[in-house]
């Protein structure tokens, strides 16, 4: 693969995951290899008791759809490190360039990309 276009796209991905971070550390805590929803104290009355409820869900839920992105785009920066990024999990063939523009934490060829979602 082109070295240059590994470059870019390994930029691309280390914003992405400074960005992802940036986000998650607002409504998670990093526990361990993982991130554990934040629980924020609003006071004692049963309103502040619910907002802190909702608050918490919404903080979970944030948590639990960001994760896994930023998983993906680590194990993406890990096989870069490895040399062995734009290669297909399934086949070993190469990932297009194309698909890597459009989805450089790309896993699969385009092919195999559709059978994973099925």
């Amino acid at each position: 693969m082109d070295a240059v276009l590994i470059q870019e796209l390994q930029q691309k991905l280390k914003r992405e995951q400074a960005r992802l971070r940036a986000v998650i550390g607002t409504v998670a805590k990093k526990e361990g290899k993982s991130y554990a929803p934040t629980f924020v104290e609003m006071g004692e009355d049963e309103e502040a008791g619910q907002d802190e409820a909702e608050q918490y869900i919404i903080n979970a839920s944030t948590e639990e759809a960001l994760e896994p992105m930023l998983a993906r785009i680590e194990h993406a920066l890990n096989k870069m490190e490895k040399g062995v990024y734009g290669v297909c999990e399934k086949c070993g063939q190469d990932i297009a360039p194309e698909r890597l523009r459009a989805v450089p934490e790309a896993e699969y060829c385009l092919e195999h990309a559709k059978e994973a979602e099925e």
